[in-house]
């Protein structure tokens, strides 16, 4: 659905957004070796990494890809996942420089 709606012609018509899969992002750490082995032992097990972890990795991906590219709209896919990690984020990301519009939970 992510994926849908950074193509949607009228979404283009009002923004350039960019869609970052948390799932595929963790996935290409993994490979390049660039994440740390427990997480990489979890994800490999396919359990949920904790909250704390993940905004940290999100947080740097987000600083990073922001200062990149000219998109207005930053979509996050698969995060967040509970009430908690949206407290995080709201937190650490939404007082943050970033600009965060709104949130979507599909």
């Amino acid at each position: 659905m992510c994926r849908q709606l950074v193509q949607d012609p009228e979404v283009l018509a009002h923004t350039k957004p960019y869609h970052l899969s948390i799932g595929d992002h963790l996935r290409e750490l993994r490979v390049n070796g660039t994440l740390d082995p427990f997480v990489a032992q979890e994800l490999a097990k396919q359990s949920l990494i904790d909250g704390a972890t993940l905004m940290d990795i999100i947080e740097q991906k987000v600083a990073a890809e922001f200062s990149q590219h000219d998109a207005r709209l930053f979509i996050l896919d698969g995060f967040p996942r509970n009430d908690e990690q949206m407290r995080m984020f709201s937190e650490r990301v939404c007082q943050s420089s970033f600009p965060v519009v709104s949130i979507l939970s599909v």
